[in-house]
C-alpha cells in the first residue's frame, strides 16, 4: 500500500476545507444590509458592516464579496479611515484566494502589508502573513508558506493571542510533516498538545494525538504511533465522534498492518465497518474494506480478501473516488494470482499498471508489472512475460533517477533555506535604514553611505554563494573521479581473480604432472604429455580471452558475437549436437571490458553445461542488439527442475557473475523440456 493510501491526516491549514452555514450567513447579510440602509447609520458603522458582509459573502463563494468590499473602501477612503481601507483590500485578496486566482490575491495581500509599514495594526498584519502562507501552500511553495506562518506566529506571540499562536503551530506542523521534517513537526504538535491540555479542550487533544501518531508512522516508530492512536480512539468514543473514530481506527489499522498483525486489523476494523455509513463516509468505508482485504490476504484467506477488495472497488466506482485506485486494482490482481486465476490477475494488474503510470506512481506500477510477469509465466507465455520483465527493468531505472532527483531537490532546498536566511538579514538591514530615515531625515548622506554598504554586502553575499556553488561542483567532480578509480580497481581485482581461477589452476595441474614424469614408463609419459598439452592449450585460450577483454576498453557486440561463435564451434566440433547461430544486430552497441568478459564467461559456462550434461540434439545461440544486448542460449536436452537446489554449482556461478556486472537473467526450463537462458545487458 502506498504512503498516500495509508494515511488519513486530520489537520488542516486555516481557510482549508472550512465548514460553512450558508443559510445562517444569508440571514446575517440581510440583517447587516438593513442596518446599512438606515439614514441614521454612521459612516464608521457602514464601513465595518460592509466589510463584514464581504467576509460572509466570501465564505459563501459569492462574487458579491467584491462589490461590498469596494463600497467599504470608497467610504473609508473618503473619510480617511485607513483601517477600513486595509480591511477592504484584505477581503478582496481573500476572495481571489478562494477563487484560486493566486496572483491577484498576492497583489492585494502584498499591497496591504506595504501600507502597514507606516501604520500599527499588528493583528491585521499577522492575519495577512498567515493568508500569504496559505497562498504559498496553495502554490506548492511549502518553504515560503512556513516562512510566512513563522512571521505570523512572531507577531501573535508579541500581542499574546494564544489561539492564533496554536493555529500557527498546527499549520507549521502540517507543513513540516508534508516536507518530512519529522522532528520539527513533532515539536509543533507537542506545543499544540500542551496548550490544549492546559485549556482542557478534549476534542483538540484527540486531534493532537492523531497528528503526533502520523509523525511516528513516518518515523517508523510504530509502538509510539499505536499508543497515541489508541488514546485518540478512546476520546473519540467518549465524544461519540463517528468521523474522528473512523479515521483514527483506519490509521491504527495501518500500524497493525505494518507490524504484521493481520488478526488485530480485523478485530479493530470489523466493528467500525458495522457503524460507519457508506453514504456519509464512502472514502473511509473503501479504505476500511481494503485494509481488511490486505489482512485476509496476509492470513492467506484469499476468497475473503477478494470479497472485501471487490466491495471497496464497487464503492470507489459508485462514488467516483479515483484516489488510490491503482493500488486497489493491483491488490486485486495479486489476490487473483494467489488464487491461480491468471487471466483475471492480468486484467486487474494491467488496469492498475496503466493508472499508476498515468499518476507516475512508480512503486505501485512496479508491483503491478511483477504480477503481470508472474501471471504470463504461469500461462507459459514467456515472450509477453519477457516484455514486462524488460518494462520492470526500465521502471527500476526510472525509480533510481527519481531517487537521485529527490536527493538533488533536498540539496536545492538546503540552498534555498540558506538563501532565505540571508534575505531575512538583508530585510532587517532595510528596516533599520527606514527607521533611521524617520528619526533624522537630514542624515541623507549617512543614509546613502549605509545603502552603499548594504549593496557591497549584497555583492559579497552573491560572490560567497557563487563560490559555495563552485566548491560543491568541484566536490561532486572529485567524488565521481574517486568512484571511477574504485571501479577500475574493482575491475583489476576481478580480472586478477579470473586469471587465478582459470589460468592458475591449469598451470598448477601442469606442474604437478611434470613432477616425476621421467620416472614413468613410456605409455604413462605419453598419456601425461597429452594431458599437459591440453591444459597448456586451455591456459593459452583463457589468456587470449582475458587479454582480448583487457586490451579493449569497449567490446563491440559484433566482436563478442564472433568470439562466441569460434568458441562454440570448437566445443561442438566433434560432437553430434547440431549448432545453430542467429544474429540480428540492428544497432552497434559496446560493453565495457569487464561486462564483456563476464558475459563471455557466463556463455562459456552454459555451453560447457550443455555439452557435458544436456544430452541435447540441438543447441542454438541467438544474439540481438537494438536498444539493449540480448543473448539467448537454448538446447532441447533433458532440462532440470529449477526449484531443485541440487542442480550443481553451474547456475550458481552464472548468477554470481551476472550480479557482479548487473546482467539480467531469465531462465526457463522443465525436466525433459530443454533449457533456455536469456541474458540482457
Amino acid at each position: 500500500m502506498s504512503l498516500a493510501y495509508k494515511k488519513s491526516i486530520l489537520f488542516a491549514l486555516l481557510y482549508f476545507g472550512l465548514a460553512f452555514k450558508p443559510f445562517a450567513q444569508t440571514n446575517a447579510i440581510d440583517s447587516f444590509l438593513l442596518v446599512i440602509a438606515k439614514p441614521t447609520t454612521s459612516d464608521t458603522t457602514r464601513i465595518r458592516l460592509y466589510n463584514q458582509v464581504s467576509e460572509l459573502a466570501i465564505q459563501n463563494r459569492d462574487n458579491a464579496a467584491l462589490t461590498y468590499a469596494h463600497k467599504a473602501f470608497v467610504i473609508a477612503k473618503s473619510k480617511g479611515q485607513n483601517f477600513g481601507m486595509y480591511r477592504a483590500y484584505t477581503n478582496i485578496g481573500t476572495h481571489y484566494l478562494y477563487a484560486n486566482q493566486l496572483d491577484s490575491a498576492n497583489y492585494f495581500f502584498s499591497l496591504v502589508l506595504h501600507l502597514l509599514e507606516k501604520a500599527s495594526y499588528p493583528s491585521l498584519e499577522a492575519e495577512l502573513l498567515k493568508k500569504k502562507g496559505v497562498l504559498q501552500y496553495y502554490a506548492g511553495n511549502t518553504d515560503s508558506a512556513l516562512y510566512y506562518f513563522q512571521g505570523s506566529l512572531q507577531i501573535n506571540e508579541q500581542i499574546g493571542d494564544s489561539l492564533e499562536i496554536i493555529k500557527s503551530y498546527n499549520n507549521m506542523g502540517a507543513i513540516s510533516l508534508k516536507t518530512r521534517k519529522l522532528d520539527q513537526a513533532l515539536s509543533y504538535f507537542y506545543k499544540c498538545l500542551a496548550f490544549d491540555e492546559k485549556v482542557a479542550d478534549v476534542r483538540s487533544i484527540a486531534s493532537d494525538y492523531n497528528n503526533i501518531a502520523l509523525v511516528f508512522i513516518d518515523k517508523k516508530d510504530l509502538g509510539s504511533a499505536q499508543k497515541y492512536l489508541q488514546k485518540t480512539i478512546e476520546i473519540r468514543r467518549k465524544l461519540q465522534d463517528t468521523a474522528g473514530l473512523v479515521k483514527a481506527s483506519i490509521n491504527l489499522g495501518i500500524v497493525y498492518t505494518d507490524k504484521q498483525k493481520p488478526q488485530e486489523v480485523l478485530s479493530l476494523l470489523s466493528p467500525i465497518l458495522k457503524i460507519v455509513s457508506i453514504k456519509d463516509f464512502p472514502d473511509e468505508s473503501s479504505q476500511i474494506l481494503n485494509n481488511m482485504a490486505v489482512a485476509y490476504k496476509n492470513l492467506k484467506q484469499y476468497n475473503q480478501a477478494l470479497e472485501f477488495s471487490n466491495k471497496a472497488l464497487e464503492i470507489r466506482k459508485k462514488y467516483q473516488i479515483n484516489k488510490d485506485m491503482p493500488a486497489l486494482l493491483s491488490n486485486i490482481g495479486a489476490i487473483y494470482l494467489e488464487l491461480k486465476k491468471y487471466s483475471l490477475a492480468i486484467k486487474f494488474a494491467k488496469q492498475g499498471q496503466e493508472l499508476a503510470s498515468q499518476a507516475k506512481q512508480i512503486d505501485i506500477e512496479k508491483n503491478a508489472v511483477i504480477i503481470l510477469v508472474e501471471s504470463y509465466l504461469r500461462l507459459n507465455q514467456s515472450a509477453i512475460a519477457l516484455e514486462y520483465f524488460n518494462k520492470l527493468n526500465s521502471l527500476n531505472e526510472v525509480f533510481y533517477n527519481i531517487q537521485t532527483a529527490k536527493q538533488v531537490a533536498e540539496l536545492q532546498t538546503q540552498f534555498e533555506t540558506e538563501k532565505k536566511e540571508n534575505e531575512n538579514k538583508l530585510l532587517q538591514q532595510e528596516n533599520d535604514i527606514k527607521q533611521l530615515e524617520l528619526m533624522a531625515q537630514q542624515a541623507k548622506i549617512s543614509y546613502q553611505n549605509f545603502a552603499i554598504a548594504a549593496l557591497i554586502a549584497s555583492l559579497l553575499l552573491v560572490v560567497i554563494l557563487v563560490m559555495w556553488r563552485f566548491n560543491i561542483i568541484n566536490l561532486r567532480k572529485k567524488e565521481q573521479e574517486l568512484l571511477a578509480a574504485q571501479k577500475v580497481q574493482q575491475e583489476k581485482e576481478r580480472i586478477s581473480r579470473d586469471l587465478h581461477d582459470n589460468v592458475g589452476g591449469q598451470l598448477s595441474f601442469v606442474l604437478y604432472s611434470l613432477d616425476g614424469l621421467m620416472s614413468q614408463n613410456e605409455a604413462k609419459r605419453m598419456d601425461v604429455s597429452q594431458s599437459i598439452q591440453g591444459s597448456v592449450r586451455q591456459v593459452i585460450s583463457n589468456l587470449r580471452e582475458t587479454i582480448w577483454a583487457i586490451n579493449d576498453e569497449q567490446i563491440s557486440i559484433q566482436d563478442f558475437s564472433d568470439k562466441l561463435k569460434v568458441y562454440a564451434r570448437n566445443m561442438f566440433r566433434h560432437s553430434e549436437i547440431e549448432l545453430i547461430f542467429e544474429e540480428k544486430i540492428e544497432q552497434t552497441i559496446s560493453m565495457n571490458s569487464l561486462t564483456g568478459l563476464n558475459l563471455f564467461r557466463i556463455c562459456q559456462e552454459v555451453i560447457n553445461n550443455a555439452f557435458k550434461h544436456s544430452q541435447a540434439k540441438r543447441f542454438q545461440i541467438s544474439i540481438f542488439s537494438n536498444e539493449k544486448i540480448r543473448v539467448h542460449l537454448a538446447d532441447n536436452g533433458i532440462g532440470f527442475n529449477p526449484n531443485n537446489e541440487n542442480n550443481g554449482f553451474g547456475l550458481t556461478n552464472i548468477k554470481k557473475r551476472a550480479a557482479e556486472t548487473d546482467i539480467s537473467i531469465l531462465v526457463q526450463t522443465e525436466p525433459k523440456q530443454g533449457v533456455s537462458y536469456t541474458f540482457i545487458v
